[in-house]
């Protein structure tokens, strides 16, 4: 967007770092932090390693493995990135505060970009919630490999018995499979799940905002296919023998859902599973559960 002057000031101009514009002097502002830091571990230090040490299960449960130096480094980037909001001026007022920072260092210091496996967004979420819930002092188990049975559960529970974190654990882990289904059955019974959650008033009333948020714009975009395959859908979707006394909105989302899910499966190569086969199984996972 420069005009021909511009861009050739910048093509000729000298290489000489800071162009003549005086560099500050950080020495200070090192020198305070690195004061701070022995107070914030004192202070914190506890609630990082509740948090750290949770992480590891967390990422480990995922097969993403953290080893010991990794999880000190984890642990001291903490910690120093309080300590810099401390010489700042700015010190987490509060335990959520002081998590908060901590799910932004996560950003800055997870290897596994680097080391070409990386993770997704979610799984990172996930691994936050559940180290939160630890360091705020309610240690939770690791969502169950069921996730329709869990799913089960939460809906049956009364609203005075829910966990906000297992449920916000609950929903991350739905989308995680729904992203990269493993097998057959893992595919149709997250698709259950999914549908046991999102089609039960009840249960949506007791989410709190942003998993609420989650949960329906992951339904969403699960069932807002792409335009390049609507005609393949509809054409496909025309012949599975579904049950005639089905909703007919509940129809619509189990054919879609699993019309996803099926193509997902594919890309295994592993498997080569049939639209109607994911849809119908999909449907029966569904009611099984919706009937117990």
């Amino acid at each position: 967007q420069m005009d021909a002057g511009d861009r050739r000031s910048v093509i000729e101009a000298p290489d000489d770092g800071a162009g003549g514009a005086a560099l500050p002097d950080l020495r200070p502002l090192l020198a305070s932090i690195r004061a701070a830091y022995p107070v914030i571990e004192l202070r914190d230090g506890g609630v990082a390693t509740r948090y750290v040490e949770r992480l590891a299960d967390y990422f480990a449960s995922k097969e993403c493995p953290l080893d010991g130096r990794r999880l000190g480094m984890l642990r001291r980037a903490f910690l120093s990135l309080v300590a810099v909001h401390m010489a700042l001026g700015t010190p987490p007022p509060n335990l959520a505060a002081l998590l908060s920072l901590f799910r932004h260092g996560l950003d800055c210091t997870l290897p596994f970009a680097a080391a070409g496996r990386p993770v997704g967004r979610m799984v990172i979420d996930g691994a936050h919630e559940f180290a939160s819930a630890s360091a705020r002092g309610h240690a939770r188990t690791l969502p169950p490999g069921d996730v329709l049975a869990a799913a089960r559960l939460l809906v049956s529970e009364d609203d005075g018995t829910q966990d906000p974190d297992r449920t916000a654990l609950l929903v991350t882990r739905i989308f995680q499979e729904a992203d990269h289904p493993r097998t057959f059955e893992t595919a149709t019974r997250t698709g259950a799940a999914l549908l046991t959650l999102a089609c039960s008033p009840k249960f949506m009333r007791r989410l709190g905002p942003d998993t609420r948020f989650r949960l329906l714009a992951g339904y969403r975009d699960l069932l807002d296919l792409e335009s390049s395959v609507v005609g393949n859908f509809h054409s496909q979707a025309e012949s599975v023998a579904l049950d005639t006394d089905i909703d007919p909105a509940l129809r619509e989302a189990v054919l879609r859902i699993a019309f996803v899910l099926a193509t997902r499966l594919e890309r295994l190569r592993i498997t080569h599973p049939e639209f109607d086969d994911v849809a119908i199984r999909l449907l029966q996972n569904y009611r099984r559960e919706e009937a117990a």
